[in-house]
């Protein structure tokens, strides 16, 4: 029954380890509705790592081109609370290996506070500095209490979502990839939902289903066995994850000529994070 179409992906294995090797190998073992592609071989050494894996182009695409909706939210939740569930609970990453993981954001934080000089207002520019000074105590205060801490992925932008292109089917979650550099293996498991949705996603969309969506993602959670959890955190930790996708942006900002060449991303990334820091 081997398909007939495969596809070979090897990457840089000193810049990325071998989590996506573990990914595939390792951590889902024994999940049997895992949201994972199909993966037949995966290996890595010290340079490189290569996954052959089920070919999909012809019924799946990722998400980028195409408007999200509550339904496929709603379905894109589900899928990430199975893995969440899988791993529950997880130990909140040390305190040393969050801030080496927010180095990088504050490095380009007075990149991006000058750029913001074209475009946005002085009040923009003063509710993010004032965001960032509090961030960092919030953040490691909160990794103290260690519920609501599981395995993540870590990067869910649309291109990391395949969908069917036609129809109903299943949704698989692709591109594990930390970087060795900050790599956060555990974190708050609803902050992969503020990176997929108040990232990504059109404010007015967001402001109509995020809630819904945290409950969904909880409801599906607790469907899976998990305890200790209650919805009233799960939603305050919505709220301080949305706030800290503020780092991804400063982080382009922190790249050489990034800030420049890469404003086309970061400054619709900003300006949807700021509509929900503003909302809430």
């Amino acid at each position: 029954d081997a398909p007939l179409r495969l596809r070979v992906k090897i990457g840089d294995a000193t810049v990325f380890g071998r989590a996506e090797v573990d990914y595939y190998t390792r951590y889902f073992v024994g999940l049997t509705d895992a949201p994972l592609v199909r993966c037949h071989h995966a290996a890595a050494d010290e340079t490189h790592y290569h996954l052959l894996l089920d070919d999909l182009a012809a019924t799946h695409r990722n998400q980028f081109e195409v408007a999200p909706t509550e339904s496929y939210g709603r379905v894109l939740v589900e899928r990430v609370a199975r893995l969440h569930a899988h791993q529950w609970p997880q130990s909140p990453p040390p305190a040393a290996a969050l801030e080496a993981a927010m180095q990088s954001a504050y490095e380009g934080l007075p990149v991006m506070l000058d750029a913001m000089r074209e475009g946005f207002t002085d009040e923009d520019r003063d509710r993010v500095r004032t965001l960032f000074d509090t961030l960092r105590p919030r953040l490691l205060a909160r990794s103290a209490d260690p519920e609501g801490f599981t395995w993540v992925h870590g990067d869910l932008n649309p291109g990391n979502v395949l969908a069917p292109i036609e129809g109903d089917g299943e949704v698989y979650l692709i591109d594990h990839q930390p970087f060795l550099k900050d790599r956060i293996e555990n974190g708050l498991g609803v902050g992969d939902l503020a990176y997929a949705i108040a990232l990504w996603w059109p404010s007015e969309i967001r402001r109509a289903c995020e809630r819904g969506l945290v409950e969904h993602w909880h409801g599906a959670l607790m469907g899976r066995g998990v305890r200790g959890y209650p919805l009233a955190k799960a939603w305050d930790d919505w709220r301080l994850c949305v706030q800290q996708q503020l780092f991804v942006p400063a982080r382009w900002c922190s790249e050489d000529d990034a800030v420049t060449r890469m404003r086309w991303v970061w400054e619709p990334q900003l300006r949807r994070l700021l509509a929900g820091v503003e909302d809430f």
